[in-house]
């Protein structure tokens, strides 16, 4: 997903510019090769701390949901983050180009770090979800402004390779990241995996010492009326009315087989597909969708979504096969462990050596792909070869 993330950086570099949109970008601040190094570890180290924390808690769920009675709706441990995470991906892009990279980010690292400490006090399933909502929050802002911020101080040729290195920490992340949350429930308990990630967390916040900023060029009030409130709250409420039924729906047979299991524990669905509510929320859902992309594309002064990035047909596909790759990709690394724990009864350290090989495999393809494209100057080769060896 970074090769998608660096194609569309590069397809930015050749996009026109509104009047407005040349006043916010001009962030670009290439690094001398020392600071360069400096800020890419930071960076690194921070998104290190961010996928440990997405993906440690896959080999977790089954105690926490056993923990917190939450077994009926536990896949809202990962659905909570996930829908928190989507609606503010885009907002998190423009609040940087108007308050400045360095503030939002360090801002989205005391999030997460709030979030885990609050994950780590959770007295039921409620609390823990909306804890685990707000680090969706935070950990998604860290992951996006740190791909923002590597396209401000590297150069075009130098993101290619930059991307695998840095795609190549989000797979050590996902190695070690199960590892260290099943050693530490061993030990003593999930709770101890997120009083760990609080302190781990805030050191990103020290970020600021390292990476280069430079300070808005407007005031406060009139950054904050450059946002653009109606397409956030819009499409923020649609994603949330879109994905609830979408995350929660089952079908009744399924429904039937709950409720007869108390001691079910794979759950987090827990309404029917053709209920009123489903059909409801769906409906109003795209409403709300199709309403936000008439609005970015017709009435928005500075639209969050800027609607002309569509008409690049390979940034379209692009963001397309992004979306279906993470899909499928993310729904694997939630569910293994959680089938594994519960039919096979494996143990959580044993879960996530099965899954091992997928995401050390990504770590280093990853980091070889962003040399290749770094040489070669083509990307199609590297996609075409990962979807099919995907696919296979």
């Amino acid at each position: 997903m970074n090769l998608f993330l660096l194609i569309y950086v590069n397809v930015e570099d050749k996009m026109v510019l509104t009047k407005d949109e040349k006043a916010l970008h001009d962030q670009v601040n290439i690094l001398p090769r020392r600071q360069l190094v400096t800020a890419l570890a930071t960076l690194s180290a921070a998104l290190l701390l961010v996928t440990i924390d997405q993906n440690g808690i896959s080999v977790t769920i089954p105690t926490i949901a056993k923990d917190l009675d939450a077994g009926a709706t536990i896949s809202w441990a990962g659905t909570s983050s996930l829908i928190a995470n989507t609606c503010f991906q885009m907002l998190y892009g423009r609040l940087s180009d108007v308050f400045g990279r360095m503030v939002i980010f360090v801002s989205a690292a005391l999030l997460l770090c709030v979030a885990d400490l609050l994950c780590s006090l959770s007295q039921n399933a409620i609390m823990f979800y909306v804890s685990r909502a707000i680090a969706g929050i935070g950990g998604g802002g860290v992951q996006n402004l740190v791909n923002i911020i590597i396209s401000d101080i590297v150069t075009l040729e130098q993101r290619g390779k930059i991307q695998g290195v840095v795609g190549g920490t989000v797979g050590l992340g996902n190695v070690i990241g199960p590892f260290i949350a099943a050693g530490i429930m061993q030990k003593s308990s999930w709770r101890a995996f997120f009083w760990l990630l609080t302190p781990l967390s805030f050191i990103a916040v020290l970020a600021y010492l390292f990476l280069p900023s430079k300070p808005p060029t407007i005031g406060f009030w009139e950054g904050i009326s450059k946002i653009d409130w109606v397409g956030s709250l819009v499409s923020g409420a649609g994603i949330v009315l879109l994905l609830i039924p979408i995350s929660g729906g089952k079908t009744k047979s399924s429904m039937k087989a709950v409720a007869t299991n108390v001691d079910h524990h794979q759950g987090g669905s827990y309404f029917s597909w053709d209920s009123p509510l489903s059909i409801s929320f769906l409906a109003v859902g795209g409403a709300l969708f199709i309403a936000f992309i008439g609005w970015e594309w017709k009435m928005a002064k500075l639209p969050m979504m800027p609607i002309d990035i569509y008409k690049n047909s390979s940034l379209a596909i692009m963001l397309a096969q992004n979306c279906l790759l993470g899909a499928v990709y993310q729904s694997y690394l939630y569910y293994v462990p959680l089938y594994l724990q519960n039919p096979h009864q494996y143990s959580a350290i044993k879960s996530a050596a099965v899954y091992t090989p997928l995401v050390a495999a990504q770590m280093i393809a990853s980091i070889g792909s962003g040399q290749y494209i770094s040489r070669r100057l083509r990307y199609g080769e590297v996609i075409i070869f990962g979807f099919a060896i995907w696919t296979l």
